[in-house]
């Protein structure tokens, strides 16, 4: 089902809740998944890092008052990555030009593998119109011609196979603008290349150097990795529609990569080094009640976006959130999003009412119901939300949930004996299945038009989370009837063998009420071949449940290569074996168990043999102290998981390094 329309000249649009914490003020930093560096020049040394912050893809577009003052006035700016004019081709100024960013690789000019995922690539115009309607030619090597069709939600993007090697000619324009003309780009699609890992170089921040992934196979490492010189330093800023400072948070990330660059505008402008030919996107999240926004483009096509814009608000959005006989729902939470665009967050208030800002776009919507009132959390997808056009009269929204049956859910704690009570223990709670009608949205026109409602369903979710008191008691008032998952995380008062505790409860209308025993720790112990060559190393275990955060548990590998792991029982981990400095192996995923509830021994694990391969980094001159990590290839069979580093050094002041690879072919 498409987004409906909602105003005047529909466009895109849609929602969901993003909260920025950390952020380093009037600054800027690199956070990337993967584990840190340790000392010396060798991948051996160091324990295995956990993955970090998440990344985010640029998507969508959304427009802000330009240098003229609001959105609808001159020199206004447009999200997908337009430079502001000053004035549009229509009102007699300069025509609009047009180029295209790829979204498949960090520039348009990168090559391209075949075979794999189609390629995907959006128009850019200099002044965009939200009645734009972009076509799209793909000249292939054969000289056959595709025209593909623009990406669900997103107008000004398209993607193609690319199944054959040579030169595709990539041509755009705007149909509706013949004045704009069109935009012609080449795209060279290779052979497969071989198993090529990706070493990413974080350089000292004396360099002013930007974090940096090289895709290179174990064959070509001796010939050094080779750091982009072309960098552009760019200064951002944010300002009001008054022009006064305006605090933002800001993320930038590329394309094709994991590296992401945080950072606000609290104490004046963020300044970043990012190379000059790669494709970027910007979110901008300001404070106080203005919609964030996203940019994307080349560094200065950002800078430039960033800083001749003036925030306005953006279009305001007012409901109401109800229980299923009318009356007010207070403390709900509601965010639209456009890919990965929020808007600001709208809390209901005693009388059920809220609001919020967003821009134009295809909307998703998500609704967080108050702890502890018994309703789920709320979802609708933006295939089958709304659309916002650019200038459109702000629609009024009325969450209703739908009546559900539920109960109450009562615990008590109790160790291991049966009988002795565990005080403040932390419970989480998770309906087992989705709830397919949890309410509707109901989204009135803003234009004071006749036109009708549009009636959207609400999928939703039930979760909740409490601590017990010091009888061990811990109550859920009102949860919607169904099986639940029960995790019990025991306070570090109940003993180091206590264990997260699962468990299943099917809660129904009369109330469930229940006793809980805190299972105790299960061993798993196992060997790891080479037997003779494996003492010393490093296993790791790592919870991959995701519904609560859980410490690591790890321990070394003995003699003969026996190594034992205590566990949480019922839940599932990953184990990560880290070699020591002096051990030819290299740092691998050796698989994922479910822990049993009882002791068990797992399975005999191999470590693969390493490679040690020396290699230099350099930016015209060696660069010295600077991070290399390595991740395995996508291609590879063994690689279980991308954002563990694989091998990590750091380079000496001739910027030479070594690390040991696995041996998974050239």
């Amino acid at each position: 089902m498409s987004p409906q329309s909602v105003g005047a000249r529909a466009t895109g649009l849609m929602l969901l809740t993003l909260i920025c914490a950390g952020c380093a003020a009037g600054g800027s930093s690199s956070s990337v998944p993967g584990g840190s560096g340790g000392s010396g020049g060798s991948s051996g040394a160091g324990t295995g890092g956990s993955s970090g912050m998440g990344g985010t893809s640029g998507a969508g577009g959304a427009f802000m008052g330009g240098s003229g003052g609001s959105a609808a006035g001159s020199g206004g700016a447009a999200a997908d990555g337009s430079v502001p004019q000053d004035a549009p081709g229509a009102d007699g100024g300069q025509p609009c030009t047009l180029d295209l960013i790829s979204l498949s690789m960090p520039s348009i000019f990168s090559e391209f593998e075949r075979g794999g995922m189609p390629y995907r690539v959006r128009g850019k115009a200099s002044v965009s119109e939200p009645g734009d309607q972009w076509s799209w030619d793909v000249s292939y090597p054969d000289a056959t011609v595709n025209h593909p069709q623009p990406s669900a939600g997103d107008p000004t993007a398209v993607e193609f196979p690319v199944p054959i090697s040579g030169t595709y000619l990539i041509t755009a324009r705007i149909s509706n603008r013949p004045a704009c003309g069109s935009v012609t780009r080449p795209l060279i699609v290779i052979d497969p290349r071989p198993t090529a890992f990706t070493f990413r170089v974080s350089p000292p921040a004396s360099l002013s150097l930007p974090v940096q992934e090289v895709p290179m196979t174990r064959l070509q490492l001796p010939g050094g990795l080779n750091l982009s010189p072309q960098v552009q330093h760019i200064s951002i800023f944010t300002r009001d529609n008054t022009a006064q400072p305006l605090p933002a948070y800001m993320q930038i990330t590329s394309p094709g990569s994991r590296v992401i660059i945080e950072g606000n505008t609290q104490r004046g402008a963020m300044n970043v080094d990012l190379i000059q030919q790669q494709g970027y996107n910007l979110l901008l999240i300001p404070a106080g009640d203005f919609a964030p926004t996203l940019f994307s483009g080349l560094p200065t096509d950002l800078a430039n976006l960033a800083n001749t814009t003036l925030f306005d608000a953006g279009i305001r959005v007012s409901g109401q959130a109800l229980r299923v006989d009318g009356t007010p729902v207070t403390d709900a939470r509601l965010v639209l999003r456009e890919g990965t665009r929020p808007s600001t967050v709208g809390i209901s208030n005693s009388g059920g009412a809220f609001s919020l800002f967003t821009r134009e776009g295809n909307l998703s919507v998500e609704i967080a119901a108050p702890p502890d009132s018994g309703m789920p959390d709320g979802h609708v997808d933006a295939a089958a939300g709304f659309a916002l056009a650019r200038n459109a009269a702000g629609p009024t929204l009325t969450m209703r949930w739908a009546a559900l049956p539920a109960g109450a859910l009562k615990l008590t704690i109790h160790s291991a004996d049966g009988a002795t009570v565990v005080a403040r223990a932390t419970v989480h709670v998770e309906l087992a299945t989705a709830i397919a009608a949890a309410g509707q949205l109901t989204v009135h026109a803003g234009d004071g038009s006749a036109a009708a409602d549009l009636v959207l369903p609400v999928s939703g979710s039930m979760r909740a989370d409490a601590v017990g008191d010091d009888k061990g008691n811990v109550t859920f008032p009102s949860l919607a009837a169904g099986n639940y998952r029960v995790t019990v995380v025991p306070p570090a008062t109940a003993g180091p063998t206590a264990a997260i505790t699962s468990t299943t409860i099917n809660v129904v209308t009369a109330g469930v009420t229940r006793d809980v025993r805190i299972a105790q720790t299960v061993t798993l112990s196992g060997t790891l071949q080479p037997t003779a060559a494996s003492k010393g190393v490093r296993i790791t275990a790592i919870d991959t449940g995701g519904d609560i955060v859980t410490s690591t548990v790890s321990t070394l590998v003995g003699d003969g290569g026996r190594y034992q792991l205590a566990v949480n029982p019922g839940r599932s981990y990953k184990l990560w074996a880290v070699p020591g400095a002096d051990q030819l192996f290299a740092r691998a995923v050796l698989g994922t168990v479910q822990a049993p509830m009882t002791d068990q021994a797992l399975p005999t694990f191999t470590l693969a043999a390493g490679i040690a391969t020396a290699s230099s980094v350099r930016a015209g001159a060696p660069v010295a102290d600077a991070l290399v990590q390595v991740f395995c290839p996508r291609s590879s069979p063994t690689c279980l998981d991308m954002t563990l580093p694989i091998a990590e050094a750091v380079t000496d002041p001739n910027g030479r390094f070594t690390v040991i690879l696995p041996d998974v072919g050239p």
